[in-house]
């Protein structure tokens, strides 16, 4: 009988995965999520004003140039191309019933992500928007 080596996935040959891998496997996702949570809030704590100051100057450019007839905005089709991203059932009109379907799309995606990825995220995220001095 040849010898018959594990998966990658970390399982015995059989395809039983033991306790101690699925913690191993879960605690690898979950630090490398609070590494990037953090980063990520740190980032955004010492830079949320000037990409905010970015992003108001670039509406005031657009609408300069637009008003001057350098370029022109079609102001229409970015409120209905906003509209067709955000309208969940393609009805025409935001309510209710497209808020509770973007929270059921993101549950879903929480439940095939993992809520380990996304708890160590938001945890590490919101604790560096606390810790860091700058900003």
């Amino acid at each position: 009988m040849a010898d018959v080596e594990a998966p990658l996935t970390g399982g015995s040959p059989s395809g039983n995965v033991s306790i101690g891998q699925r913690v191993s496997q879960t605690l690898q996702v979950f630090g490398i999520s609070l590494i990037l949570g953090f980063f990520v809030g740190f980032g955004l704590k010492v830079n949320f004003m000037s990409i905010l100051l970015l992003l108001i100057l670039v509406v005031v450019v657009t609408q300069l140039a637009s008003c001057y007839g350098i370029m022109t905005v079609h102001w229409k089709e970015v409120r209905s191309a906003c509209k067709n991203c955000l309208d969940q059932d393609g009805n025409g009109k935001l309510d209710c019933d497209d808020c509770r379907m973007f929270c059921a799309k993101s549950f879903g995606y929480a439940l095939a992500v993992g809520f380990g990825l996304i708890i160590g995220f938001v945890c590490a995220w919101y604790f560096s928007s606390k810790l860091s001095k700058c900003g």
